[in-house]
């Protein structure tokens, strides 16, 4: 019920804001003429135009009837006109809506993900030895990390994708593709001796021609060789 009451007064507050201002326009007009007549003009001028003397000799019924007639008239004309906004308000955004229909929605999105990693050494074969306690990496022995990456990137040619560890980027070995849904993949990247071993937070950077996209940061532990 309140909230109804409250419906009421902002629908006649927008509707007859336009009059409103009108009327208290007129009435700071008249206010301004009624105060310069009653200090500056001479006696007779005042009383010859004195409000009473100007006023038609009407009951007050008259009066009455007249005030609300014309508030009658101010709300029909404000009704109309804030019906006419609501209206045209409603057709623009019924037009906003047929168009966006129209309009294939394609998603910007780019996001590349860590999924999981793996470290392994390359032998003398060229082939990848996991490290494991048991099994002594040969030393200086070419240190690989394997990585599961996640990427959405609809309709965009990704080039690269690398690993920012220590202030400096390292390539894997994505081959350029265009993508149109999200995409697992590992991938490989050789780990330079200026890498130290032990833990680091790190992250990964997939770019297109024109943009690139980090991931959350994780944290890795680059073992011995």
């Amino acid at each position: 019920m309140f909230q109804g009451l409250v419906h009421r007064v902002r629908f006649y507050r927008d509707s007859l804001r336009p009059w409103w201002i009108l009327v208290f326009a007129l009435w700071t007009l008249f206010s301004n003429a009624a105060f310069l007549r009653d200090e500056f003009l001479p006696l007779d001028i005042q009383k010859k135009w004195s409000t009473l003397a100007i006023l038609p000799e009407w009951g007050w019924q008259t009066w009455l009837i007249g005030v609300l007639a014309i508030l009658l008239f101010f709300a029909m004309e404000g009704s109309y006109r804030k019906w006419e906004r609501e209206h045209r308000r409603v057709e623009n955004l019924e037009a906003q809506l047929r168009q966006a229909r129209t309009v294939p929605v394609v998603s910007s999105v780019f996001i590349v993900q860590h999924l999981e990693h793996t470290f392994y050494w390359r032998d003398e074969h060229r082939g990848l030895q996991a490290f494991h306690p048991e099994v002594v990496a040969q030393s200086g022995a070419q240190r690989v990390m394997q990585v599961q990456v996640r990427i959405e990137a609809p309709s965009m040619l990704v080039e690269y994708i690398g690993l920012e560890i220590m202030g400096q980027r390292l390539q894997s070995d994505w081959k350029a593709r265009r993508l149109d849904a999200p995409h697992w993949q590992y991938v490989y990247l050789d780990i330079p001796q200026s890498v130290n071993a032990g833990p680091h937070i790190v992250r990964l950077i997939a770019r297109t021609h024109d943009k690139e996209s980090p991931s959350l940061d994780f944290e890795i532990s680059v073992p011995h060789t």
